[in-house]
C-alpha cells in the first residue's frame, strides 16, 4: 500500500531521518509508528537536540520535528514531546510522544501550518452518493460547489464546500484475450470526498472543526455513524503560482480520532444524497449556522449513533439530554417574563428563614434561579407538538402518553427514587422507547436546519429497516 492510500484506520511505520527545524544539521535515525488507538511514537537512535536546548529539568517539548523517510517524503511531527531520554537504561533509544502527522511538507513552526483547501473521506459516502457503481459519470451527483456560513464556538467564516464523486474511467479490453467479459471494464479513479475551502488559508484545526459539524449532519441523514477515514489538504499558492492552474501536491494529515473507519451493520441510507441535492445547500447552511447555538444537542445525538453498543440506559439519557437542550436553545421557555418573575423570586428567597444553615440556603437559592424555567415534561410535550402530522403517525401515535414515558423514565433513571410514582419503561420497552425519542430528536434537529418533514416522512416509509424498528416500537408502545 502506498503512503497515498493510508488511511485513518490503518497502522504505518515511518523510517528516516529526524531533526529539529533550527538543526537542520544534525539528523539522526529513527522511526515514526502510527496507530490511531496509540499517540504517534517517534524512537529515534540518539539524542535530539544539543544539551543547552534541551535543558536538564523540565520535559522537553520541541513540538515540531521534521522528518524525511527512506523513500525521500517529507514528514512533521507537532504537538511532540520526549517520553523517555537516550540514556543507559533505554540503550541510546529516545523516544517522543506526538498528536498529528502531516505527510508530503515540511513546517517549521505551528503557526505556519495552514491550507487553503482540505479535502476528506468519510464512512458511507459511497452508498449516501448512491455511486456504488455508477455506469455513466455524467449522471452521479456532486461536484457542485455549495456556499455555506459556519457558526461554531465563536467562529464565524464563510466557505466553499465541494461533494466529489468518484471519476470513472473506461477501458477497452481485447475481446480474444477476455471472451467472456464485457468488452468494457469500469473503476474508479479515486473516492467520494468533501472539499472545505474557506476565503482565506486556515489551520487544521478550524477544519477538523468544519469537518465534524459536517459528518454529523451526515450521520443524522444516514441515520448511522459516519466518521473520517482519511484527510488531506493543499498548501497555499506562492504568489507567482496563482493563477497558473498549477496545484501543490497534497499533503496527508494523520491524528488520533476516536470515531474512526466505524462501518455500521445497517444497509439502508434514510436520506441519500439524490434524495435532498435540491436543498443540500440550504440544509448544509442551516445545520453550520445552527452550530453554535445547536452544537450541544448535535454532539450527544452524534454520540448515540457513534456508541450505538453502549448501555441502553446511558444511550437514553443522552437523547433526553439532547432535547431539553434542543427546546432551551429554540423556545427558552419560561412560566412568567423574566421580570415578572424576579420580584416572585425576591418574596420566596426572602421567606427562607433566618436560622436555614448556608448549605441549605445555597441549594433554595440555585433552584428559585431556575424555577421559571420550564420543566423537563412540559418541554418534551411542546417538542412532540412541534412534529409534523406526517411523522407524528410514524413516530408518536400518542402525544400525552409518549410525553410521559419518556419523562417519567428519565426522572427515574436520573433520580433513582425507589419511591418514585411514576410509569417508567425498562429492557426491550426502554429500547422501543429509546428508538422513538432519538428518531424525533433527529427529525427535529434535522426540521431546524431545513429539512421538510413531510421529505422526512416520505424517507423513513421507503427505509425498510428503520421503518421496521419504528413500526415494532409502536406497536408495542
Amino acid at each position: 500500500m502506498s503512503v497515498d492510500e493510508w488511511k485513518l484506520h490503518d497502522q504505518f511505520d515511518l523510517e528516516g531521518l529526524w531533526w529539529l527545524p533550527q538543526e537542520s544539521d544534525r539528523r539522526i535515525r529513527g522511526k515514526l509508528k502510527f496507530d490511531r488507538s496509540q499517540p504517534i511514537t517517534l524512537r529515534l537512535e540518539g539524542e535530539l537536540g544539543r544539551p543547552d536546548l534541551r535543558g536538564d529539568v523540565r520535559p522537553f517539548t520541541p513540538r515540531v520535528i521534521l522528518g524525511e523517510t527512506t523513500e525521500g517524503k517529507a514528514v512533521t511531527l507537532v504537538d511532540a514531546w520526549e517520553y523517555q531520554r537516550a540514556d543507559t537504561i533505554s540503550a541510546g533509544i529516545s523516544t517522543f510522544l506526538g498528536e498529528t502527522v502531516y505527510l508530503g511538507a515540511h513546517f517549521d513552526s505551528l503557526t505556519n501550518i495552514r491550507f487553503r483547501r482540505l479535502y476528506i473521506e468519510c464512512t458511507e459516502l459511497h452508498g449516501w452518493l448512491g455511486v456504488n457503481v455508477p455506469l455513466n459519470y455524467d449522471d452521479a451527483p456532486g461536484n457542485k460547489a455549495f456556499h455555506i456560513r459556519f457558526s461554531d464556538l465563536g467562529l464565524k467564516e464563510t466557505f466553499v464546500c465541494q461533494v466529489h464523486v468518484p471519476r470513472i474511467r473506461v477501458a477497452f479490453v481485447n475481446k480474444t484475450a477476455f471472451s467472456q467479459a464485457s468488452p468494457w471494464i469500469c473503476h474508479m479513479a479515486t473516492d467520494p470526498c468533501i472539499s472545505i475551502t474557506p476565503q482565506e488559508p486556515k489551520g487544521l484545526e478550524w477544519y477538523l472543526r468544519v469537518s465534524s459539524r459536517i459528518s454529523q449532519l451526515l450521520t443524522h441523514l444516514l441515520w448511522k455513524p459516519v466518521s473520517l477515514v482519511r484527510v488531506w489538504g493543499r498548501l497555499p499558492l506562492s504568489a507567482e503560482e496563482k493563477g497558473t492552474g498549477l496545484q501543490t501536491d497534497p499533503v496527508f494529515i494523520y491524528f488520533r480520532h476516536s470515531y474512526v473507519g466505524k462501518e455500521s451493520n445497517v444497509p439502508e441510507h434514510v436520506f441519500r444524497f439524490p434524495q435532498v441535492r435540491p436543498i443540500f445547500e440550504k440544509l448544509l447552511n442551516g445545520w453550520l449556522s445552527n452550530a453554535e447555538m445547536l452544537g450541544i444537542a448535535y454532539d450527544l445525538c452524534a454520540h448515540s449513533f457513534y456508541e450505538e453498543d453502549a448501555v441502553l440506559e446511558v444511550n437514553f439519557l443522552l437523547v433526553c439530554h439532547a432535547l431539553e437542550s434542543l427546546h432551551r436553545m429554540i423556545k427558552r421557555g419560561k412560566y412568567v417574563h423574566s421580570s415578572e418573575y424576579e420580584e416572585i423570586k425576591r418574596v420566596m428567597t426572602d421567606a427562607i428563614p433566618s436560622g436555614t444553615i448556608d448549605p441549605l440556603r445555597q441549594k433554595l437559592s440555585a433552584v428559585l434561579r431556575w424555577a421559571n424555567e420550564y420543566s423537563f415534561r412540559r418541554r418534551i410535550d411542546a417538542l412532540i407538538k412541534m412534529v409534523d402530522p406526517e411523522c407524528y403517525e410514524l413516530i408518536v401515535v400518542d402525544g400525552d402518553r409518549f410525553r410521559d414515558q419518556i419523562t417519567d423514565t428519565r426522572n427515574r433513571l436520573t433520580h433513582n427514587d425507589p419511591s418514585f410514582s411514576g410509569r417508567y419503561l425498562e429492557r426491550e420497552d426502554l429500547l422501543r422507547l429509546y428508538v422513538r425519542a432519538r428518531a424525533m430528536l433527529v427529525l427535529l434537529l434535522l426540521k431546524e436546519a431545513g429539512l421538510p418533514l413531510q421529505l422526512a416522512a416520505e424517507a423513513i416509509k421507503n427505509t425498510w429497516h428503520l421503518k421496521g424498528q419504528l413500526q415494532n416500537a409502536r406497536l408495542h408502545a
